[in-house]
């Protein structure tokens, strides 16, 4: 496991902000690489690639709240470009692909359990064909069995259909490693 700094809604529009709650974070963690903008808050011309200057390594935040899928249209970890300099940012942006409010909310898709499993297993299965690396965003709130609903049963069925078609669940860290070595 690995402990990451998911940026207040605020931190979106202010960067000293989110350099501050990571200070206050890593004081009581310890050193954080990996980040997500609250809200999927992200502008990708104005508060990704500055995550790199702050000391992150990657980011999780360029998703859809509405769909699933890979809204940059990647389905592997990249290299955001940095607008100001004019060359990809030396941060490494894992796509997020699916988010339990997504798949559960109704101002979203509002998919029961079964139905979510449905789109999940056809997700799974594109990407197994495909190939790719992305995050997923499951909120803690759907791991209480009380009050899930199912959605924690439905976390860890999705976790072993990764598995089942060969892929790998990995901490972001561990990703974003990997993906250094390769990317330009």
């Amino acid at each position: 496991g690995e402990v990451g700094l998911h940026g207040s809604y605020t931190a979106a529009l202010d960067l000293a902000v989110l350099a501050e709650e990571k200070a206050l974070l890593e004081s009581l963690a310890g050193p954080i690489v990996g980040h997500r903008y609250h809200y999927l808050r992200v502008d990708v011309e104005r508060n990704l690639a500055p995550l790199a200057g702050l000391g992150f390594r990657y980011d999780t935040t360029l998703g859809f709240a509405d769909a699933v899928g890979f809204r940059a249209g990647i389905a592997h970890p990249f290299r955001p470009w940095d607008w100001s300099a004019d060359a990809p940012a030396p941060l490494v942006e894992i796509p997020l692909g699916v988010m339990d409010v997504t798949l559960a909310e109704d101002r979203y898709l509002g998919l029961s359990t079964a139905e979510a499993q449905r789109r999940l297993d056809a997700f799974v299965d594109w990407a197994a064909a495909n190939g790719g690396g992305f995050s997923v965003l499951w909120h803690t709130d759907r791991f209480d069995p009380t009050t899930s609903r199912g959605w924690d049963r439905l976390y860890f069925r999705f976790i072993k259909a990764v598995r089942d078609r060969g892929g790998v669940c990995l901490p972001g860290r561990e990703l974003a490693e990997e993906a250094d070595a390769w990317l330009p």
